[in-house]
């Protein structure tokens, strides 16, 4: 519980940096098949990734423009 978030250089095709959006229930996913999601912090200004929770405001983003189509196919165009 409460996971840090640690940042890398990007490394093509690891699957350890994905992260998926997931738009019915806003969830910024981490990994393929992963019931992990970023969740907000607000007061103490700092993200962590705990399992998903449905209905739950602090994992749920907001984006104002999403691409149904890349997300559509996003693990079928990983190495």
């Amino acid at each position: 519980p409460n996971s840090k978030v640690l940042l890398y250089d990007c490394s093509y095709g690891n699957k350890d940096q994905l992260w998926y959006y997931n738009r019915r229930h806003k969830w910024l996913v981490y990994g393929e098949k992963r019931h992990l999601c970023l969740e907000a912090h607000p007061a103490s200004k700092y993200v962590v990734v705990n399992r998903c929770r449905t209905n739950f405001p602090l994992m749920q983003w907001d984006f104002a423009n999403v691409n149904d189509t890349l997300l559509d196919s996003y693990f079928e165009t990983m190495p």
